[in-house]
């Protein structure tokens, strides 16, 4: 099909028209490179390369959709032959479909990061541990850590990722117990594919032949795991990598610059800068360009714009964050309307999830809807989580932390001492928890014994029946009457009883438009991120600054920008006071505007003691602002 190609000025054409060998293009905020990708991608197609030779790999499920959107709108069907993925949901086809070879069959299923707590404290059991909540989140977070640096549970230096070697005994049964159930969690994902390739390099060989083209969007974020995967199914160098180093701001899940210039210098990479910001006004730019360039370390760089100066960058601090918070609601409702300004085109963002609160009390007390990025969603809903774990337990029968989350609802007496003896059982016998929970006469004795046997059985007649040829939805709704959940939910709380059936039968509906198995549909939505929301119309949009990356708004309210708040004080603890990650950090929350940037800070912060009540304590104005040259102007404001 012919097409209009996109104009492109001298660098993103010299993108665009790489080929062969290591590239890293260097692409600084609003820089068009979701445009040049894609063009790249277009154009290899019309020289005439094979669409199913080019993997494109994204973030989240929401670049991957709107990468595939615009290529198919700019080739047609051959754009369909492209693999555009996250690097889990890569990770998960690979093991879904080679996985045979370390132990997984085609039925692997992802832990969700909720039940992976769950998961950890009963492998802690099971080594007769009694350990905190707190305790078990720890240890899978240092477990994460190790495999996303490449140390798993049968390397020597594993153990000194913990603080005690009871931990570390606890973290190696999770990971061993997740292989043996068939499943893994988001970590193993990347882990157990680079163990596959280590294992059997047949079907690495296989899978580097299948891509003769690798690109890597937000190259910056990738962390040292996800670096290897996209080196060894790029083995022969031909990867090309989009990133801003400026733009690095998820240290806390291994992401580092140094990954980038590594691989820079491992594979001898050109490179091309695109230094040119479409997105914003010149005022904007310069106020951002400002402030980086106290980072540093880092590579000069030039960030300029073609856009018009714009008006200038505000700064306003208030005696309070309610004040704050009820002048941001003023402001949004006087801005509303105003020069085709709508409330979808304003974006509030914060260091933490926990200072939308006076947000959200302003904007609420000026009438104005507004939407919360990261916040409870669909998925999250007790409802739908009961249900969802009644599926993973159909599909994986030795699931007894899904089970544990349905089985008493409503109650039947199986308490964790019963659900104790069915795992114990289950190991014992080398049979599946559905096999054992139809064996309860044998090991279940004493008190309640009849009933929970009677229920055990009952239970073990639903999940044992054959559905196959039923949608999804029909099956869940099968085992939600079976279940008899709907008194449950009676019982639990009869006032929000029919909102919930309301969710679930929207969740019946949905998974029956979906076009795949069980597994893969259950995978589907364990991929899923909050940063995959959309955007809703007529709303104003809340969110951290790591959630807004990639984002970009008409008028961006960028507040609490006071010292211990943006610089956050635990982030200058835990890098020895260095502030560089946070600049980059308000770099990014900067240039997510595109004509409007307002930046707020209060000058004093209330805290709570159990002596003195809640008191005020003063603030200082963040050292960003001062070094993006904005402190010197700012105005004091009144709500």
């Amino acid at each position: 099909m012919t097409r209009t190609k996109v104009e492109l000025n001298a660098q993103q054409l010299k993108a665009v028209n790489h080929v062969w060998g290591p590239c890293f293009i260097s692409a600084c905020p609003g820089s068009g490179k979701t445009s040049v990708i894609v063009e790249r991608c277009a154009r290899l197609i019309e020289q005439g390369f094979d669409s199913k030779k080019i993997l494109c790999i994204t973030f989240t499920n929401k670049a991957s959709n709107e990468m595939r959107n615009r290529l198919k709108s700019m080739v047609g069907e051959p754009a369909d032959g492209v693999y555009i993925s996250t690097f889990h949901a890569l990770c998960a086809n690979i093991l879904r479909k080679f996985g045979k070879h370390i132990g997984y069959d085609k039925d692997m299923m992802i832990v969700a990061s909720d039940d992976q707590e769950s998961f950890m404290s009963q492998c802690s059991r099971h080594l007769s541990y009694e350990i905190e909540k707190g305790e078990v989140r720890n240890i899978l977070w240092k477990c994460n850590d190790a495999r996303e640096n490449l140390i798993g549970p049968d390397d020597s230096e594993f153990g000194s990722y913990f603080d005690s070697s009871h931990h570390s005994k606890i973290a190696r049964e999770y990971i061993h117990s997740l292989r043996e159930s068939n499943r893994t969690d988001f970590s193993g994902l990347l882990f157990e594919t680079i163990r596959l390739f280590e294992k059997d390099r047949e079907v690495l060989c296989k899978l580097q032949d299948r891509f003769d083209f690798i690109q890597v969007d937000e190259a910056q974020d990738c962390n040292k795991i996800q670096h290897t995967i996209a080196s060894k199914l790029g083995e022969d160098g031909n990867i090309l990598m989009v990133g801003d180093l400026d733009q690095s701001i998820f240290s806390w899940r291994g992401a580092h610059p140094l990954s980038i210039n590594n691989f820079i210098d491992n594979f001898g990479a050109e490179i091309i800068r695109l230094p040119i910001n479409y997105r914003s006004s010149k005022n904007i730019v310069k106020t951002a360009d400002k402030l980086i360039r106290h980072n540093e370390n880092r590579q000069e760089v030039e960030f300029e714009t073609v856009n018009a100066d714009g008006r200038d960058v505000d700064c306003f601090y208030f005696d309070s964050p309610d004040q704050e918070g009820r002048w941001i609601g003023k402001a949004i409702q006087q801005l509303s309307g105003k020069e085709g300004i709508k409330l979808h085109d304003c974006a509030i963002l914060y260091r933490t999830n926990a200072m939308s609160r006076a947000v959200e009390t302003g904007l609420v007390n000026y009438g104005i809807d507004y939407q919360v990025f990261g916040a409870f969603g669909f998925f999250d809903r007790m409802e739908i989580k009961d249900c969802l774990a009644m599926i993973k337990f159909l599909v994986n029968p030795k699931d007894s932390i899904s089970l544990s989350r349905f089985v008493n609802k409503p109650s039947r007496k199986i308490g964790a001492g019963t659900l104790a003896k069915i795992e114990k059982f289950s190991a014992a016998k080398k049979i599946s928890i559905l096999a054992a929970m139809n064996r309860g006469g044998e090991y279940i004795k004493g008190a309640n014994s009849i009933t929970i046997n009677k229920s055990l059985k009952e239970m073990y007649k639903l999940f044992s029946k054959d559905f196959s040829g039923m949608k999804i939805g029909d099956i869940m709704e099968a085992l939600f009457t079976g279940m008899n959940y709907l008194e449950y939910l009676k019982n639990n709380d009869e006032d929000s009883m029919q909102n919930r059936a309301d969710n679930l039968q929207e969740l019946f509906t949905s998974a029956s438009n979906f076009n795949g198995d069980l597994t893969a549909y259950l995978n589907k939505i364990a991929l899923q991120s909050g940063s995959d929301k959309d955007t809703v119309d007529d709303s104003v949009s809340l969110m951290t600054i790591h959630s807004a990356k990639g984002l970009e708004f008409p008028v961006v309210f960028l507040i609490g920008m006071d010292e211990g708040t943006l610089p956050h004080a635990m982030s200058l603890k835990e890098n020895d006071g260095c502030a560089d990650e946070e600049r980059r950090l308000a770099y990014v929350g900067m240039t997510r505007a595109k004509n409007h940037l307002i930046t707020t800070f209060p000058t004093n912060r209330p805290k709570r003691s159990r002596n003195s009540g809640v008191y005020n304590v003063p603030t200082k104005p963040s050292r960003f602002l001062k070094e993006a040259g904005l402190l010197d102007n700012a105005k004091r404001l009144q709500a």
